[in-house]
């Protein structure tokens, strides 16, 4: 599942999209950062991450081949 935590974020229901332009943190399967702002498709399970980005990975599995969408 995906995790994303911020201050504040913006649920749109008709588009199922959530943005924020505020710093993030996410977490998905072992990846693991964050971001300052992101826009989330909730159907596609994709998270963009708009700028300051830093990504962290864990275990075994390869961050290349993670389902992060």
């Amino acid at each position: 599942a995906l995790h994303v935590k911020s201050e504040r974020l913006a649920y749109n229901r008709e588009q199922e999209t959530v943005e924020s332009e505020e710093p993030v943190e996410f977490r998905r399967g072992n990846l693991w950062g964050k971001s300052v702002g992101v826009f989330v498709k909730v159907p596609e399970k994709r998270l963009e991450l708009l700028r300051e980005v830093e990504i962290n990975a864990d275990g075994t599995e390869r961050a290349e081949n993670a389902d992060l969408a």
